[in-house]
């Protein structure tokens, strides 16, 4: 679990989207207590094969197997001047992070009040956030293009956010990109912002200063397959210096890369191969020198979703080793 820090009241991990239909989990209820640090959470939409449709938040333990129900499930407003859609049939969108403090959880969607039939013909999008008492707040909007989707968002001063769309890389209150890479996702490690780029030879980027250009991890390989990523810190090096990403070759079949940074570049650690896809991931250290990573199943917005729970005893720059008979579906 990560620690507390002084003045950030919780840190919790997150994942992408779990798509609903016939999902392991009951559809969302109203807004009930505040996250427990170390919790995960998850974005839940209750009608995975629809363009346009409500979503709420979810928060699961990750030491629970087999929840029938979530911990707490946190309903997004669809109504009124904060609302808030999704478009949970675009096999890209609902990217959950956290800001760099991880004082709140940070998510994009579509600014509509209605419920137009297809979310991504909507222009305003929206950043929002929940806090550590699950408060929910619109934090800044921006006005993308019809066809492209929202995708995620982070910040680093829980000011200035840094958003990931098709149609590029948004800042608050922008009606065009300030760079025009088509990314997926973006997380905040350190004071660091990283960018992850769609089918393209470049997987994982870090935003430069001025926020318009992005530097290419030039250590990685090209994989156009890439879901989703998450860094840690195995405290050998002051930095986040452990990187794990999954790509999706089918719903029933993805690859876990493992790299550590040594001496400045990023060093393979192996791979390990899944039998149920890979859509979203993050990741915490075990208390044992590894990692345990947690992955939502699937590929996009395919249904029934759930989140398995693997761990990596391997520690830093060390070959990858997950056993696959202790992995647990929570």
């Amino acid at each position: 679990m990560k620690k507390f820090r002084l003045l950030s009241p919780f840190k919790f991990f997150s994942l992408g989207l779990l798509a609903a239909a016939g999902c392991l989990l009951p559809a969302p209820l109203t807004r009930a207590a505040g996250f427990s640090p170390g919790n995960l959470a998850v974005e839940y939409c209750p009608n995975n094969s629809s363009a346009s449709t409500t979503f709420a938040i979810l928060e699961l333990s990750p030491n629970t197997a087999g929840q029938s129900a979530p911990v707490n499930s946190n309903s997004i407003p669809s109504t009124g001047a904060s609302a808030l859609r999704q478009s949970a049939s675009a096999g890209t969108t609902g990217y959950l992070s956290t800001t760099a403090d991880g004082t709140l959880l940070v998510f994009t969607a579509f600014e509509d009040a209605t419920g137009v039939s297809d979310e991504t013909t909507i222009l305003p999008r929206g950043v929002a956030t929940l806090d550590s008492s699950t408060n929910y707040t619109l934090q800044s909007s921006y006005t993308g293009t019809s066809g492209s989707q929202t995708r995620g968002a982070t910040s680093l001063d829980n000011k200035t956010w840094l958003i990931a769309d098709k149609g590029g890389v948004y800042t608050n209150g922008a009606s065009a990109p300030v760079n025009v890479t088509n990314v997926i996702d973006a997380k905040a490690f350190g004071s660091t912002v990283y960018f992850l780029s769609q089918k393209s030879t470049t997987v994982i980027s870090a935003l430069s200063a001025d926020a318009t250009s992005l530097n290419l991890m030039t250590d990685l390989p090209a994989d156009a397959a890439t879901a989703d990523f998450y860094l840690v810190s195995s405290g050998n090096n002051g930095t986040y210096d452990v990187l794990y990403y999954i790509d999706e070759t089918s719903a029933s079949a993805g690859t876990i890369f493992k790299y550590s940074l040594v001496g400045g570049t990023w060093t393979a650690n192996g791979s390990y191969t899944t039998s149920f896809g890979g859509d979203g991931l993050c990741a915490a250290l075990n208390g044992s020198g590894g990692t345990y990573l947690y992955v939502t199943t699937g590929k996009g917005g395919t249904s029934a979703n759930k989140v398995i729970k693997l761990n990596d005893t391997a520690g830093y720059n060390a070959t990858l080793a997950i056993t696959t008979a202790n992995n647990i579906t929570l």
